[in-house]
C-alpha cells in the first residue's frame, strides 16, 4: 500500500511541478511585455528630427540602398566577349570586345547606372578587365563599385600567326 501510495505521489508530483513552474513562467513573460511597451512608447514620444535630420537620414538611406544594390549587380553580372573579338589575339584587346550582361532581376536597374569597363591586363588568351559601376543620388554624389574580371576565348597567339 504504501509502494502505491508513493508511487501516485511521485506520478502527481511529476505532473504539477512542471505544470506550476510553466504558469509562473508564463506570468513572468506578460509582466516583461507590457513593461517593453511602456518603454518603447515613451521613446518614441521623444525622438521629434527636425528637417534637415530627416534629410540626412533620407539621404543615408538612398545611399546604403544604391551601395546595396550596386554590390547585387556587381556580383551578378557577366562579362561576356563579342563574336567578332573571338579571332583577335588577347594582346589586341580592347574593352570594346567585351559586353555586359545583366540577369532579367537587374536589367531594369542597369539602365539607370553608368557603366566602365577598362582593360587591366592580358595573358594567353585570357585578358583581365575592371567593370565599375556607378550611380548619381540626389544629392549628386556619386557611389561606385568596381569588379576585376577574367575574360577567357582569346586565340593563342602561336596560331594567330600562321
Amino acid at each position: 500500500m504504501k509502494r502505491k501510495l508513493a508511487l501516485l505521489f511521485s506520478v502527481f508530483g511529476g505532473v504539477t511541478a512542471p505544470l506550476a513552474i510553466a504558469a509562473s513562467c508564463s506570468q513572468q513573460q506578460s509582466v516583461t511585455k507590457s513593461e517593453n511597451s511602456t518603454t518603447t512608447a515613451a521613446t518614441t514620444e521623444e525622438k521629434t528630427l527636425s528637417p534637415e535630420e530627416v534629410a540626412k537620414v533620407a539621404l543615408v538611406k538612398e545611399s546604403t540602398a544604391a551601395n546595396e544594390n550596386l554590390i547585387r549587380m556587381s556580383e551578378n553580372v557577366l562579362v561576356l566577349l563579342k563574336e567578332s573579338a573571338k579571332m583577335k589575339n588577347s594582346s589586341e584587346a580592347s574593352k570594346e570586345d567585351v559586353y555586359l550582361e545583366f540577369g532579367e532581376l537587374y536589367f531594369d536597374m542597369s539602365k539607370s547606372v553608368k557603366q566602365e569597363i577598362t582593360l587591366v591586363s592580358t595573358q594567353g588568351t585570357a585578358a583581365k578587365f575592371v567593370v565599375q559601376l556607378s550611380k548619381t543620388l540626389s544629392n549628386n554624389t556619386v557611389v561606385s563599385v568596381s569588379k576585376e574580371v577574367e575574360v577567357n576565348g582569346y586565340k593563342e597567339a602561336e596560331a594567330a600567326e600562321q
